[in-house]
């Protein structure tokens, strides 16, 4: 088996690798070699990111999802806001009755002076 190799001696300033000859004996040694290497990517598909409508689908799903979860969290808290200014009037009613109740019993004499005002005389 013999590989001849011929490599020129002086390579010229735009070659930047040196130019090898392969001659047939050699290539019964690496019979892959006989053919010239196709590095076409024209078939092949190499992805190594996102699209722009891949990205905008992306950003348009997830404004609408965070939207709809701020929206409901909000609509929570607003509604436990909400009872709880209610319960706090309740309370506050309930209270300003008592008092008046309490106030209208514990008097002497009671006069009105206008359907919605009332004298109260204690002893």
């Amino acid at each position: 088996m013999k590989v001849t190799l011929v490599l020129p001696l002086i390579q010229p300033p735009s070659t930047s690798s040196p130019s090898v000859l392969i001659t047939e004996q050699s290539s019964k040694l690496f019979p892959h070699n006989h053919q010239p290497m196709r590095t076409s990517t024209s078939n092949q598909h190499h992805q190594n990111g996102f699209t722009l409508i891949e990205l905008l689908v992306y950003i348009s799903i997830s404004t609408i999802f965070l939207g709809g979860a701020i929206l409901f969290a909000w609509n929570i808290i607003y509604a436990r806001v909400q009872s709880e200014v209610q319960q706090q009037v309740l309370a506050n009613s309930l209270y300003a009755n008592k008092k008046i109740t309490d106030a209208i019993q514990n008097a002497v004499q009671i006069t009105t002076i206008t359907p919605n005002l009332i004298e109260l005389e204690y002893t």
